[in-house]
């Protein structure tokens, strides 16, 4: 009860997040946000479903959850020093394309890679059986009170 209580608050702390990132960056609604939304969601949704065909959650590098983290942490602290206003300037040689867009582009792509990672650590792995004395395979506190 307590990881399905986790993870549900995860997930929509996950949906927060991602809107208060996109405020930040002044994103508004775009095809690049969308992507960046829908990637950044599907990386954890993706984790939690490795999870559960792996036995455990394996986290390599270039993982959502640390990585994606001082990411947002990074964005923050930035925003922090320069300004709101700093993400609007364009590029230079990129046309017109702002820094609030390169970053949204970046933040889309990167949890792409983390689902396709996913996907593969599915492939890869196949579920395995944790037997009792094992590091997690130990009785939970209510089975061991009734057996």
């Amino acid at each position: 009860m307590g990881l399905l209580f986790d993870h549900g608050c995860d997930a929509f702390v996950m949906g927060l997040q991602c809107l208060v990132v996109a405020k930040s960056l002044q994103a508004g609604n775009s095809t690049s946000m969308l992507m960046a939304f829908t990637s950044a969601i599907a990386s954890f949704h993706f984790s939690t479903l490795e999870e559960y065909y792996t036995g455990g959650l394996f986290l390599g590098p270039g993982n959502g959850i640390s990585d994606g983290s001082f990411g947002v942490i990074s964005i923050f602290i930035v925003l922090g020093i320069y300004g709101n206003d700093w993400v609007l300037k364009p590029i230079n040689g990129a046309g017109t394309m702002q820094i609030s867009e390169a970053l949204i582009l970046f933040v889309a792509f990167s949890n792409l890679s983390i689902v396709l990672l996913c996907f593969k650590g599915i492939l890869d792995n196949r579920k395995k059986e944790i037997k009792e004395g094992d590091i997690t395979g130990e009785k939970l506190v209510m089975s061991a009170l009734f057996s």
